[in-house]
């Protein structure tokens, strides 16, 4: 009798431990699914919103425009009509504020500042993303983003990255 409830007491522990670990390894597995959702949408956003504003900044010709006329011509970012605009344009790049004038404008959402990022990825999960776009205290050719993304208030995706305006390769 002595032996049956010590083997039964044994296994007890075995499917106890056993069960825990299947447990444990179904919330990491669900953890990380919610993470890479997140990272996807961030991804999403980044590449598609903030990168598509960012290199394709004032940009006058090439492949801003869809007409092939256009495109065959040299990618510029300033008109070569307007002598203001090019000088407006120099300007900006001598005074190394081109990400700066960027997002002194709103389009798309892409300005400085807080904004919360809707995803059809993540609608049914309850997870939330959030960007911060400022500028680089020391070189306002610069931007900082910033992705948090969020579930129950414990952050379970970030990114940092800094940006350049395209048009920056173009100043002397």
């Amino acid at each position: 009798m002595h032996e049956v409830l010590i083997a039964s007491s044994i296994l007890a522990i075995t499917i106890s431990g056993f069960t825990s670990g299947i447990i444990r390894s179904n919330q990491i597995t669900h953890q990380a699914s919610l993470r890479k959702a997140a990272e996807s949408a961030i991804t999403d956003d980044l590449e598609s919103t903030v990168k598509h504003r960012f290199y394709t900044f004032r940009c006058r010709q090439g492949p801003c425009k869809a007409a092939t006329a256009e495109n065959d011509k040299s990618l510029m970012y300033y008109n070569r009509e307007d002598s203001d605009d090019k000088q407006d344009f120099m300007e900006r790049c001598n005074a190394r504020d081109l990400a700066k004038e960027l997002l002194s404008e709103d389009e798309n959402g892409v300005t400085t500042g807080e904004k919360a990022i809707p995803s059809s990825l993540l609608a049914d999960r309850n997870i939330t993303i959030t960007r911060r776009i400022s500028l680089d205290d020391s070189n306002d050719n610069q931007a900082m983003i910033e992705y948090d993304a969020e579930k129950d208030n414990k952050v379970i995706a970030t990114l940092k990255t800094t940006l350049v305006p395209n048009a920056v390769h173009w100043c002397h």
